[in-house]
Parts: C-alpha cells; sequence; structure tokens
C-alpha cells in the first residue's frame, strides 16, 4: 500500500517537473528522487553491482543535461533511464539483450504488473475484499479506451462536436475545466514510475536458459561443426589458407595506406576529403563485420582446442592487427580532414566509432586467446558503447567545435553561427575582438541569436534552469553593455 502511494505521489513529482518544462534541473531532480527512493523500494535489485553502475550512469547524465543541456545528453539520459528499467527486477539479468526485452516489458506492461501485484496483496491480507477482482478486470479498459476515444473524436469531426458538448456540459456541472494534456502527462509518468518501483520478476525461462552462460570457451565433446565429411584437421588447415589470403590481401591494402595516407604530402579538396573520409569509415564498418565473423566463423568451437594450433592463432593475431592499423589510417584521414576544413560532429562521430572499432578488435583478440564465448564479447562491447555515450555527452561539442574552428583559417561563419545551437559564449568572445573575423561575427544573425537566448531564457521557470544557457544568457547581457557602451 505504501509502494502504491508512493508511485501516485511520484507520478505528480513528475507532473510538477515536466509540464509545460525542457529539461534541465528537473531531469536531475527526477533522477535523483528515484535513484534514491529504489534502495528502500527494490532492495534485492538494488543489491547488484549492475544495477548501481546503470543508475549511477542514468544520474550522471541527468547532470549532464543540466550542465550542457546538448541534444546528445538528452538522448542519452533517456537511453540509460530505459536500459535501466530492464535490470529492475527480482531476476537478476546477465545479457543486455534480455535486458532491453525487460525495459520494453517493464515500460508497457510495468505498471498493469505492479496494479495485478497490488491487488493479490490485498486479497492475501484482506479477504474480505473479493471485488477486487472485478475492479482489476474492469480497470485495464478504463485505461485503454480513453485514449482511443480522443483519437477517434479529433478524427471524426461528428464525435468531435459531441465530444466538446459533453466536455462543455461536464464543466458547467462540476464548474472545472478538464486539460487532457496535464492527464496524459500524468498517466505518463505513472507509468514510467511504476516501471521503475512496480514489483517484476522478468520472464523466468528467458534468464534461466543464459544462467549457465560464462566467458570461458569450453570444448564440445560432441561434434558439431564442420560437416561430418569435414575433420577437423582439414578444418584447421582450411583456416590456415583463408588467414594467409587473408593477411596478403589486408597487408596490400595497408601498404598503400602507408604511403598514400600515413607518408604523402598530396593536398586534396574537401569534397575529396570528404569522400576519403566518409567512404572509408563505411568501407571500414564493413571490412570490421566480415574480419569479426570470419574470426568467430573458426574459433567459435572445438578448433580453439586443436592441438598445435599456435599458428593459425598468429595468423588470426595478424589478422586483427591488420585490421587495427586498417582502422588508424581512417583516423588519418579523418585527422587530414580536420587539420585543413575544422571539426564537425560527424567527424567526431567517426573517433568515437574508431575507438569502439578498436576496442572490438582488442576483445577479438581476447577471446582468441581466451578462449572465450561470443557472450563475452556482446556484453564487453556493449558496455564500451554505454561508456562512450555516457563520455561523449559529458562535452558540450558545439563549444569545443566552435574554440576550434575559429582558431583556424577561414572558419566557416554560417555553419558556426547558423547550424551550432549550444555555442554562443565562444562567438561572443571573439565577436568582442578587433580582427577581421570579429567584424564577420558581428551580424545581425549573430543579434537575432542572442534576442533569442534572451526570450527563451527569460520565458523559463526553475524547472528548465541550465548552466549552459544561463552562462550563454550572462555573456550576452555583457556584450549587450558592450555595444552600449
Amino acid at each position: 500500500m505504501k509502494k502504491a502511494l508512493l508511485i501516485i505521489l511520484l507520478a505528480a513529482w513528475w507532473h510538477l517537473l515536466i509540464w509545460e518544462a525542457q529539461l534541465g534541473l528537473n531531469v536531475l531532480l527526477f533522477s535523483v528522487s528515484i535513484t534514491a527512493i529504489i534502495p528502500w523500494a527494490k532492495p534485492k535489485a538494488f543489491a547488484r553491482a549492475e544495477v548501481k553502475y546503470l543508475l549511477a550512469a542514468w544520474c550522471l547524465s541527468s547532470f549532464w543535461v543540466f550542465w550542457h543541456n546538448s541534444s546528445l545528453s538528452m538522448v542519452v539520459f533517456w537511453l540509460f533511464g530505459f536500459i535501466t528499467l530492464g535490470y529492475l527486477q527480482e531476476i537478476q539479468v546477465r545479457f543486455w539483450v534480455f535486458g532491453i526485452l525487460e525495459s520494453i516489458r517493464a515500460l508497457f506492461g510495468g505498471w498493469w504488473l505492479s496494479i495485478r501485484h497490488f491487488g493479490e496483496q490485498l486479497g492475501d491480507k484482506h479477504a474480505f475484499l473479493p471485488s477486487w477482482r472485478k475492479v482489476r478486470l474492469l480497470l485495464l479498459p478504463v485505461l485503454i479506451v480513453p485514449p482511443f476515444y480522443l483519437i477517434y473524436s479529433q478524427a471524426n469531426t461528428a464525435l468531435g462536436t459531441f465530444n466538446d458538448k459533453l466536455l462543455e456540459w461536464a464543466g458547467t456541472l462540476f464548474q472545472l475545466e478538464i486539460d487532457w494534456s496535464r492527464f496524459f502527462v500524468f498517466l505518463l509518468g505513472w507509468a514510467f514510475i511504476a516501471a521503475f518501483l512496480g514489483h517484476r520478476t522478468g520472464v523466468a525461462p528467458l534468464h534461466k536458459w543464459i544462467a549457465n552462460w560464462s566467458y570461458p570457451l569450453k570444448r564440445q565433446r560432441k561434434r558439431t561443426w564442420p560437416a561430418k565429411t569435414m575433420a577437423l584437421k582439414q578444418e584447421y588447415q582450411s583456416a590456415l589458407l583463408t588467414f594467409t589470403a587473408l593477411n596478403v590481401l589486408i597487408g596490400i591494402i595497408n601498404l598503400l595506406d602507408i604511403f598514400s595516407v600515413w607518408l604523402s604530402r598530396q593536398e586534396r579538396t574537401a569534397s575529396e576529403l570528404s569522400a576519403y573520409v566518409h567512404g572509408g569509415t563505411w568501407l571500414l564498418i564493413f571490412a570490421i563485420v566480415l574480419a569479426m565473423l570470419v574470426v568467430l566463423g573458426f574459433f567459435r568451437a572445438n578448433l580453439n582446442f586443436f592441438a598445435n594450433n599456435q599458428r593459425l592463432r598468429q595468423l588470426a593475431y595478424l589478422w586483427l592487427g591488420q585490421n587495427a592499423f586498417l582502422a588508424l589510417s581512417v583516423g588519418v584521414r579523418n585527422g587530414h580532414y580536420i587539420h585543413h576544413y575544422g571539426l564537425a560532429h560527424g567527424r567526431i562521430t567517426v573517433v568515437f566509432f574508431l575507438a569502439l572499432v578498436l576496442f572490438g578488435l582488442f576483445t577479438m583478440y581476447l577471446k582468441v586467446k581466451g578462449p572465450k564465448t561470443i557472450y563475452f564479447l556482446l556484453q564487453t562491447n556493449a558496455t564500451a558503447v554505454m561508456v562512450a555515450l555516457l563520455l561523449a555527452a559529458s562535452v558540450n561539442w558545439d563549444k569545443l567545435i566552435t574554440r576550434y574552428n575559429l582558431n583556424q583559417k577561414n572558419p566557416d561563419i554560417y555553419h558556426l553561427v547558423d547550424r551550432l545551437d549550444n555555442n554562443l559564449t565562444p562567438l561572443l568572445n571573439t565577436a568582442q575582438g578587433r580582427t577581421m573575423l570579429s567584424d564577420k561575427l558581428r551580424t545581425t544573425k549573430l543579434v537575432r541569436r542572442g534576442n533569442r537566448l534572451k526570450n527563451d531564457w527569460e520565458n523559463k521557470d526553475w524547472r528548465s534552469w541550465n548552466w549552459s544557457e544561463y552562462r550563454q544568457y550572462q555573456q550576452w547581457q555583457e556584450y549587450q553593455k558592450t555595444l552600449n557602451n
């Protein structure tokens, strides 16, 4: 009963924080509130290390929303909140894929599971409440039918007219105005919080299935692959030939890259470098995926335990190393692009992607050396992606891009002023100088951006407060004073 009341109170708290507000201080307060209650509401789940890490990451992502208020930080905040949902249940989640499935189940059905669990508790404690089962039967239609009714009333003119008259009559009868949008914001918060705090046991068969999964690869005593006509020794010889040919092929590619990328002093245009980087990046994705599939194909089972397979392992290590060099070559191309034409979000994304690729190749090396299972690869690399997203959300990239590009020759002013949003502070600092670049920045576009920021900021309340916009607002006020003087 206490938990049900707490969920309703937190839904009201959600409504207060979110209704007609932009993301800022409100999401930090909300995530900290939920996290502070989890140890009491779900002590069994909170005792697990992965749940503590996810909650800490979720709160940290909400802080980045409060501090930077970037679009990326907001996406990461909702993503971590969604993933954390799946792990807050009675059965431990050992595989992130099942964690996402549990998150979907919690988001769309957690509220109903919580209601059903609450009803079962009432039924056990109060035998004089046989009507609860009937209430539960009616509750689901009552929750589902109204949204469809509102949709149909908007789509059908006759039904919409009837709905308006009905609401007018109800408002006259009870002397109150009904705001359905507020109700649905509250309902959304209630469903979200019920998924966080409600009782959920999880899909037991899924979690029992992976209960015995482990990182070390165990030898299979029963032959499963290759086909009956091919012995393990023949597979070993086939693998040797395959890795030898692949190493020769990628060795030629890397040798060409050494002369055309690493040692070349040839100047390229922006379009050439763009195709140079983007085309190489997508080819790299395809090549790395193929490389990992090839390694997984040969080192998936008993070939890991084949006697005297050291030569095959060395060829596999060389193959992975050459793929890592291929990734570094794309990084050098990206570096040339940045050096000549400045930073951009896409070029920064390439850097993060290459870092994840190199980490993935390293984990593949550990898998062959171990030997380890595919489960190890999936878990480890998923963790790396989560850490990379959290790190990426910790930086105000608009501000960093602007500072870097303003120090380059002939920066793209249109891109900095019109295409980036969270960078007014370095633009104003440069505009106050006495250079040709400062003159270019002192345009009506910059004034319009400052005035728009001023209007937006002054129309916000404490719930939407964030450090980044506050700092830009203060900088704009100071800049206006210098103009007036």
